[in-house]
């Protein structure tokens, strides 16, 4: 049996979340431009991030990969767990865990995020985990890196395939499922006072604006410099000072 845990303090709502994925809109990108915001590192970009504030990952075969290596890491790794996963989840208990793992419960079929701090909703992908666990982490801004969502089938997925021993290709369509789902938080989100703003141009996840990764930089960048007044208006002031042009993207805005 896996011990599961509860998310619990610190908290992340003096400064603003960045959530890295492994998408190819990363390639080329200033991770360190990062730094100065709380970073949660999917699946591989882990090992990219030495220096993030924590990693997250939801598939057993990923974590049977990866389980000698989380030793190696600084910060805490969340891995989010069914209760009842069969073997695979008979395995995962029998591996020796390092001690900065953290196991988080998961629950599928549910495509929202949790207000209980005892599990998160899978959403078919780390990434939606990721946003999941950071809102129980009490941010109220979060910038989305390198979740593209838009693999088709004749090509890798990933920008950091090197980290993986059993590479996949995903169906297309599945990541056009997987991206629908982070319109089903949208309200939840509202009712938090949660802003999102989506790195990724190209972005299949259309539920946020959407902008170049460095452009979602500075808009993050100027919540920092704006303080601590947490809301809505704070969050446009942040992104008024970048141009229309830059800001905009498929017909979507940063927050005017």
């Amino acid at each position: 049996m896996l011990c599961f845990e509860q998310i619990t303090a610190p908290w992340w709502d003096d400064k603003p979340v960045a959530i890295v994925g492994g998408g190819h809109s990363l390639v080329g990108f200033d991770f360190d431009s990062l730094k100065e915001f709380y970073v949660v590192a999917v699946k591989a970009t882990m090992f990219d991030l030495p220096w993030a504030t924590a990693g997250i990952g939801l598939d057993a075969p990923r974590y049977m990969e990866w389980a000698a290596r989380f030793k190696t890491l600084s910060f805490p790794v969340y891995w989010a767990a069914p209760a009842n996963g069969g073997n695979k989840t008979v395995l995962m208990a029998g591996t020796e865990k390092a001690d900065n793992v953290r196991f988080i419960q998961r629950v599928a079929g549910v495509n929202r995020l949790s207000d209980d701090p005892s599990f998160v909703y899978g959403g078919g992908t780390s990434s939606f985990a990721a946003l999941g666990l950071t809102v129980l982490k009490r941010a109220k801004w979060i910038g989305l890196f390198g979740l593209d969502y838009n693999a088709g089938t004749d090509q890798n997925f990933h920008r950091n395939e090197q980290h993986y021993i059993k590479q996949r290709i995903q169906n297309g369509a599945n990541w056009k499922l997987w991206a629908s789902y982070y319109d089903n938080i949208k309200d939840q989100l509202d009712t938090l006072g949660v802003k999102v703003i989506n790195g990724s141009p190209n972005s299949s996840i259309t539920a946020f604006p959407r902008m170049n990764p460095d452009v979602a930089v500075a808009c993050l960048s100027n919540l920092c410099r704006l303080g601590s007044k947490r809301d809505g208006g704070v969050y446009g002031s942040a992104c008024e000072s970048i141009s229309p042009h830059d800001a905009e993207v498929s017909g979507s805005r940063a927050y005017p």
